[in-house]
């Protein structure tokens, strides 16, 4: 076997170990040879001080060797160094040209990028057609961002007509690619379809109006304190919760006051950890908190960006740092919310999860005036979680617990459902109802869903009344409109068939 080959296989096989120190001594045997991979590793080691003391320029240095070779991993690296301006003076036109020269080599990560400049006019003049172009070459290879980022351009029109079905086609592409925030997209879009919306207002959105997978994208809102407070009070249950987010906004006012008299403000941290079963709100919660935290001054813009294990980790050395920063940095001045943070640990020599984990402490660290992160997932695993690592015991200090709904607020999630959609529920088919989410509560199990039960019944009986209208009537035109709007104790009567044999 080849000796400088074998040389950069014990690099990788001992970095996945967390061994660096060993990692960094392969990789140079391998790279002095020429080895570009290893050049490339080494690269990584120097830009994120694993085996050897941090130097960005040292790094991008390794990255140049490769990359002026035509290894293509190490030219998407130089474009990240000059893009971000790490270890290099910030130059977007710099970073063009090496990701264009990844991109024309094929690499998928790259052609998003040099898409996303030209979409952004970053360094070159703004071009849709050329960025939405660079866009579909990174979707066909299973980019993640690359489809979203296509569902923004067909959302709005850009270069390409505007077609909202095409957009959800693609916002749905990415959400299974494992983007979380294609899911909010779709939601919006399939909502826009709904209503029977045309064109849409192209409105300005996140930084520079692109909304792109890199931009932040802040939730509209009229930015004040009071009516986010009030958004949390209307919630449905969640009493608990509403009282422990009160803490926070009473702690935070409290210390804004000592601090304006001169007086000592004691040490607080603003991280949370949401635990609690799917479907209980935390999201929703998480949202909400974002616009306190702007109204509180605690963060200066207030967006919130989800994000989970798929969103962070990497698949190669040197890619859950790069990874786990860009999201970060789409987070900044915000709120990130990572949904079942537990699954970060890793459970494998070759899972790179603690170093998202470690990217994410230094980044919390070094943003502490303007960032703040929500870990969410079950109770028991994030307490193991969070007590696996002291850096995250010191930062998350702020527990959460999201109850399971009681049958009376599964029934007010439907009613206010019903109100949102434009159906009446008839008194007998209410008091049927109750009976449903009664049982459904007393046989719940590991898959109860919570309020995602709720919304599964509604969707149910709306297909179950229009069968039934169109069963009764036959021809709807001389349905009135109350016809139309009601459920009926006979559609819940039906329902209640469906939910015992599903």
């Amino acid at each position: 076997m080849d000796p400088i080959q074998t040389a950069a296989d014990n690099g990788f096989e001992a970095y996945q170990k967390g061994d660096y120190d060993t990692a960094v001594k392969w990789f140079r045997m391998a790279a002095d040879q020429g080895h570009l991979e290893a050049q490339t590793n080494l690269g990584v080691c120097y830009k994120n001080g694993r085996g050897v003391e941090k130097d960005e320029a040292k790094g991008v240095e390794w990255y140049r060797k490769a990359a002026d070779q035509g290894y293509a991993a190490a030219q998407r690296n130089m474009g990240n160094s000059y893009y971000y301006g790490t270890g290099v003076v910030q130059d977007y036109a710099e970073a063009l040209k090496w990701y264009r020269l990844a991109a024309e080599q094929g690499h998928a990560g790259a052609q998003n990028d040099l898409g996303y400049q030209y979409y952004n006019g970053e360094g070159v003049e703004k071009d849709y057609a050329e960025g939405v172009k660079w866009f579909r070459l990174a979707a066909a290879q299973g980019n993640m961002f690359a489809p979203y980022n296509l569902g923004m351009a067909y959302e709005f029109g850009r270069s390409v007509d505007q077609d909202l079905a095409e957009a959800l086609t693609w916002y749905r592409k990415a959400a299974d690619r494992g983007f979380d925030k294609a899911h909010k997209k779709l939601q919006e879009v399939e909502a826009k379809i709904a209503a029977g919306a045309g064109a849409v207002a192209s409105k300005p959105e996140g930084n520079g109006g692109t909304g792109l997978a890199t931009d932040v994208d802040s939730e509209a809102s009229d930015g004040s304190l009071e009516a986010a407070l009030a958004e949390l009070d209307n919630l449905i249950g969640l009493d608990a919760v509403k009282e422990q987010v009160q803490r926070l906004v009473n702690r935070a006012k409290v210390n804004q006051a000592r601090a304006a008299q001169g007086l000592k403000v004691a040490s607080t941290t603003n991280h949370c950890v949401f635990t609690g079963n799917p479907g209980t709100g935390k999201t929703t919660v998480a949202r909400i908190l974002a616009d306190i935290y702007k109204g509180l001054g605690v963060v200066s813009k207030g967006q919130l960006i989800e994000t989970d294990r798929s969103g962070l980790v990497g698949q190669y050395i040197g890619h859950t740092a790069i990874k786990t920063r860009e999201v970060i940095e789409q987070a900044l001045g915000g709120v990130l919310f990572i949904d079942e943070a537990y699954s970060l640990v890793g459970k494998g020599e070759k899972d790179f999860g603690n170093e998202a984990i470690e990217t994410l402490l230094k980044m919390m660290e070094d943003n502490r005036n303007d960032l703040v992160v929500i870990a969410a997932g079950y109770k028991d695993e994030m307490r193991e979680f969070i007590q696996s690592n002291p850096g995250l015991e010191s930062r998350f200090q702020n527990f959460i617990e999201f109850e399971d709904y009681r049958p009376d607020e599964l029934l007010a999630i439907y009613e206010l459902l019903c109100k949102k959609g434009g159906y009446v529920l008839d008194h007998d088919a209410r008091i049927s109802l109750a009976s449903i989410f009664g049982a459904m509560v007393l046989a719940k199990g590991e898959t109860f869903a919570n309020g995602r039960e709720a919304r599964k019944l509604f969707d149910w009986t709306v297909e179950i009344q229009a069968d039934r209208l169109c069963d009764q009537l036959g021809s709807l035109e001389s349905a009135d409109k109350e016809a139309l709007m009601h459920i009926t104790a006979e559609d819940i009567a039906t329902l209640k068939e469906r939910w015992a044999s599903s």
